[in-house]
């Protein structure tokens, strides 16, 4: 029992969270390593451009009604905090899929 997770609600979440990404992975016909890492990186693209897609239009909106600023700016930390832990935590199934069922 963990002090952090005692009824392992969290670890089952991301058990069922590997088992999707899993099963899309093979649907999708990735069956290599570097099939695999080809994704990692096409994510990783995908997050940074709507990172700046979204942050150039937050930045408009700033400059349209500059009394929004600090909505904005709160807005765009939340948006850049959000798409990286995406992104890490899509990294890190695609790694373990690469781990345990990739030859």
């Amino acid at each position: 029992m963990k002090l952090s997770d005692p009824f392992g609600r969290m670890a089952r979440r991301q058990q069922q969270a590997y088992e999707t990404m899993r099963d899309s992975l093979r649907a999708a016909g990735i069956n290599t390593p570097e099939r695999a890492r080809e994704v990692i990186l096409q994510a990783r693209q995908r997050v940074i451009k709507f990172v700046l897609i979204c942050l150039a239009v937050l930045l408009l909106v700033t400059a349209f009604a500059p009394n929004l600023w600090l909505l904005t700016t709160c807005f765009a930390i939340f948006l850049v905090v959000w798409a990286t832990k995406a992104a890490v935590s899509g990294q890190g199934y695609v790694q373990r899929y690469i781990d345990e069922e990739l030859p």
